[in-house]
Formats: C-alpha cells, sequence, structure tokens
C-alpha cells in the first residue's frame, strides 16, 4: 500500500519526473485515483476493525482516532501539495534530483498548511527546488512553517517596493503603522 497516491494523468514529463523522483527519496509510491478511492474506503473499514480489536476505551479510543484523523489530513495535505507542484511543471522544466533530507524536511514543514492559497506557495517552491536545487535552504522552509496566509501576503506585497541598482538596495521603511491596512 502506498504512502501517497496521486493520478499521474494529465500531467507534464517533468511533473511525472518530480512525482518519481520523491517517490524514490521518501519510499512513496504514486497510483491512480481508483486504486486510492477503493484503498481509503478499505483503510476506514480495517481501521474500525483495529480499533475494535484493541479493546479501546475512554481517553486512548479518542486518541487514537485523534492521532488518524489528523494525519490523514496530513496526508492529503502533503498530497494537494506535491500535485500542485508536479502540476506547475511544463515540459521544458528540467527536473533536477532533489536531496533526500531536503525533501524530508519539506514535508515536515508543509504537512499543516491545509489552506489551498498556502498549499500553492509550498507546491511552487516544491518545483522551484524540483528545476533548481538548493534554489531554498531548509531555514527558509522552517520560516515559511511559522507564517499566517496573511503575513505571506504582506512579504508579497511589501517585496514590490524592495529594489537594488548595482550594489546599492533601497527598501520601505517598515512601521507597524504602514502594515494597518
Amino acid at each position: 500500500m502506498s504512502l501517497i497516491d496521486l493520478s499521474l494523468s494529465g500531467l507534464s514529463e517533468p511533473g511525472t519526473k518530480l512525482i518519481e523522483k520523491i517517490s524514490d527519496a521518501i519510499g512513496v509510491l504514486y497510483e491512480p485515483t481508483r486504486i486510492r478511492k477503493k484503498a481509503k474506503a478499505e483503510a476506514e473499514a480495517k481501521r474500525t476493525e483495529l480499533i475494535s480489536r484493541l479493546e479501546l476505551e475512554g481517553i486512548e479510543k479518542r486518541a487514537v482516532e485523534r492521532f488518524l484523523k489528523r494525519e490523514t489530513k496530513r496526508q492529503e495535505n502533503i498530497e494537494n501539495i506535491t500535485m500542485q507542484a508536479a502540476q506547475s511543471l511544463s515540459e521544458s522544466d528540467n527536473v533536477s534530483d532533489i536531496d533526500e533530507d531536503w525533501i524530508e524536511a519539506f514535508f515536515r514543514e508543509c504537512e499543516d498548511i491545509s489552506d489551498e492559497q498556502m498549499q500553492m506557495l509550498w507546491g511552487r517552491i516544491l518545483s522551484e527546488e524540483a528545476k533548481s536545487k538548493g534554489s531554498f535552504s531548509r531555514r527558509t522552509l522552517k520560516l515559511l512553517s511559522t507564517i499566517s496566509k496573511e503575513e505571506a501576503n504582506l512579504i508579497t506585497y511589501f517585496g514590490k517596493f524592495v529594489w537594488q541598482a548595482n550594489s546599492l538596495q533601497f527598501y520601505l521603511p517598515m512601521r507597524m503603522e504602514i502594515l494597518k491596512v
């Protein structure tokens, strides 16, 4: 049974290659969506059976349910972000090898990102890293995992007001009054 399950139909060759590289790095297989739906139904039945066989009561049962719910959501987030990355690659993109440690760090930092716009951002980061190894440091991933959607929008907005001429850099002064929109 695979850990990540996505349909590869309709993806560009670089998108498929990215998914295969991620699969090689973290031991994940990608299968068609039909198989994923069947596996999800089977997993739900097995989960219910397992919980009843464990004879859990009260807090233990709730803890197992919470754990399964959280990990299922994380898996959905990872698959959505991976698909965003694969879909954003064009036929002309050359996908490079991605460092396995970087991939592990990437998924650790983005697994709790459920906002669609933020998943698109994380997908772009993954696709850019696939095109050019070393584009994003692990420290950058850590920083991005801590900012909100609103903060990401502010960074994007104020990034327009930073420019460089020769070796001089110019910045818009950052005062808190400016941030109050």
